[in-house]
């Protein structure tokens, strides 16, 4: 199967989580050596289709910048796999979809709980994974796909909360952001 068929029918599964798109992707580029032009095409075509997914424009908008994108794609998949760090915490734990600067992005239950701790001035804990801290122009893609997908998606400020990072910040790729003419 080429490789972009392959992208298509990981992108139709529209309830597949985001992580699995992302290592689906990372899979791709390393296993089909997928570079230059032919994987921004690749990148710009998923991510149109699942923008809700912020560990994938993390690991997309460094495959493209790379000069050597096919040995990064191992690399990354390992991050993207990279159990989250425990800490000793006495108040609630939420988990963020996507942060970026002082902002998380916090979906459904997670803020819900968000919320409700916040209320009940309960401290909370907030893990942000590997994979998903990205530009904020990235954010609002993430959001929209989000909310387009019938999601609660909020932005909430770390104020007063303690964040447990789990990874390195994606840089911003503008060509992530053009729509593929193919």
């Amino acid at each position: 199967m080429h490789p972009l068929e392959y992208l298509r029918s990981v992108a139709r599964h529209q309830r597949a989580d985001a992580w699995s798109v992302a290592i689906e992707f990372v899979d791709l580029v390393g296993g089909w050596g997928l570079e230059g032009a032919e994987l921004s095409v690749a990148a710009r075509r998923l991510l149109h289709r699942r923008p809700d997914a912020a560990p994938l424009w993390w690991a997309a908008s460094q495959l493209v910048l790379a000069a050597d994108p096919v040995h990064l794609a191992q690399q990354l998949r390992d991050d993207l796999l990279m159990p989250q760090q425990e800490v000793e915490h006495d108040g609630w734990r939420v988990e963020a979809a996507a942060a970026h600067g002082d902002f998380l992005i916090l979906v459904d239950n997670e803020y819900n709980r968000f919320a409700e701790a916040q209320a009940l001035e309960i401290p909370v804990m907030v893990n942000v994974p590997a994979g998903s801290r990205i530009p904020a122009q990235y954010v609002e893609r993430v959001v929209e796909g989000l909310k387009s997908r019938g999601d609660t998606a909020v932005e909430c400020s770390v104020d007063g909360v303690i964040v447990i990072d789990g990874g390195r910040a994606a840089p911003f790729a503008a060509e992530l952001l053009r729509r593929s003419a193919i």
